[in-house]
């Protein structure tokens, strides 16, 4: 714990610095005011004085992040430190709780001010002591709570999806009501499911309000791949991912930590796994797609995530070979490398060779032909396809390929004929924008090179 006196001066240090390297910079004298700032940075501010100086000073970091060299390196430095505690400050859970009761006065005009503060400060994690209310046998206070997340509005949207998995029907009943005040189409095949199978009657007779005429299971096989897609209309938006999944617990919700490249696909596996439930015939093709691609993601995130992959890996593999090979060609032919990797070594593990082999014979992809030829290689399948496609890594391997970005030609040229010379192959392009698109169009890259 930091006394608040120490905090304070911190935070008065940091800024006074940063006022006097300012000073320096539209001076015209860029040393002090680079001296000033490595001042600041020597404090090592804590996030929440860097959050505070983003605040007050953000004209200021922009002109720096503009001048470049190392002004820039320092406002980066600092707006990832404020962002950092922004992104802390709207999770934190003890003073959502205590804002919220002011949600609950008697004044109109108190509680209408405290709900759009709730909103504005915590976000999605506004929703969740509100949600603790909606079970609560004083009437008055559960209707308040239904009426200040529909006010919130769409941020709120996911944890009260959430709430219709609640164990207590009075949760879920005013979770239907918050959404249809909402009116998300995503939570359509939800309703739908409700409307049919909820245990309570009163939830059904809510949700058949609100529902429409369509198969649920269908409903939420369809919702699922709009997760998994990331479709720009029915999927995760990215402003709405907060690296949280929100799921029921028993009478409330609970926000689940991971890294948001994880999250669609958490949300695309409950889709899935409640179509299966329902009796798709192909849901369980297309929860093994969406293991696989939360697999490939975990890969790339490193070794603190090991335990959560080997999870993830044991999970997959109870859906069993037929429905991991069926997904395999789904994914091959949907150009899903990543999944389509994930599925090769599991099925690789199980023995399972054709659905391998067709990955190998019909995917664009060196990297999954390559991957395929040593899982089939591996279990002692050795044909044609499999040498030709270990013969093309091996040639690929021996190939270097350098991206050059420079808008400076005579530098590019210079340095593109000199690892010419080393039989290194260069590929240029004048600015960002192409070398994305050079990028994207090369089989493999070795490095980067950028002005």
């Amino acid at each position: 714990l930091v006394p608040v006196s120490s905090a304070f001066a911190q935070e008065s240090e940091a800024q006074k610095l940063f006022d006097q390297g300012m000073a320096h910079f539209h001076n015209g004298d860029p040393q002090e005011a680079r001296e000033a700032f490595r001042e600041v940075i020597a404090l090592a501010p804590d996030q929440a004085v860097a959050y505070q100086l983003l605040n007050q000073s953000q004209d200021d970091l922009i002109q720096l992040m503009v001048e470049g060299d190392e002004f820039e390196t320092f406002a980066r430095e600092v707006m990832e430190a404020a962002k950092t505690a922004s992104r802390d400050a709207i999770k934190d859970a003890d003073a959502a709780a205590s804002a919220a009761e002011a949600c609950f006065a008697d004044d109109l005009r108190t509680r209408s001010q405290a709900i759009f503060e709730m909103g504005f400060r915590f976000g999605p994690f506004a929703a969740l002591p509100f949600i603790d209310e909606l079970g609560n046998q004083n009437e008055s206070r559960r209707l308040m709570a239904i009426y200040a997340l529909g006010k919130i509005g769409s941020e709120v949207f996911q944890p009260v999806l959430a709430a219709t998995w609640s164990s207590d029907a009075r949760v879920r009943s005013a979770a239907l009501l918050v959404l249809a005040e909402l009116n998300d189409p995503r939570s359509a095949a939800r309703i739908a499911d409700l409307a049919i199978t909820d245990d309570d009657g009163t939830v059904r007779k809510i949700a058949a309000e609100f529902s429409v005429d369509a198969n649920p299971a269908e409903m939420a096989y369809g919702q699922g791949w709009n997760y998994l897609d990331s479709d720009p209309a029915y999927g995760l938006a990215g402003v709405e991912n907060y690296g949280t999944y929100f799921k029921g617990d028993g009478s409330g919700v609970v926000g689940v930590e991971m890294p948001s490249s994880l999250v669609a696909c958490e949300l695309a596996k409950r889709c899935f796994q409640r179509s299966m439930d329902l009796g798709h015939a192909d849901a369980g093709i297309a929860l093994a797609t969406a293991y696989a691609s939360e697999i490939s993601a975990l890969r790339g995130l490193g070794s603190d995530m090991e335990d959560a992959l080997n999870g993830q890996i044991a999970y997959c593999l109870t859906l069993g070979n037929a429905q991991l090979e069926a997904a395999l060609v789904n994914a091959v032919a949907e150009n899903k490398v990543g999944a389509s990797i994930a599925l090769v070594g599991l099925l690789a593990s199980t023995g399972s060779a054709d659905a391998v082999q067709f990955a190998l014979e019909n995917s664009g992809s060196t990297q999954l032909r390559f991957n395929a030829a040593l899982a089939l290689g591996g279990a002692g399948e050795i044909n044609d396809a499999v040498v030709g496609a270990l013969a093309e890594a091996a040639s690929l391997d021996a190939l270097r390929v350098v991206h050059i970005i420079d808008p400076n030609a005579e530098r590019a040229s210079k340095l593109a004929g000199a690892l010419a010379k080393q039989g290194i192959s260069v590929v240029r392009s004048e600015d960002g924008a192409g070398g994305m698109i050079n990028a994207h169009r090369s089989v493999l890259v070795d490095a980067f090179i950028v002005a």
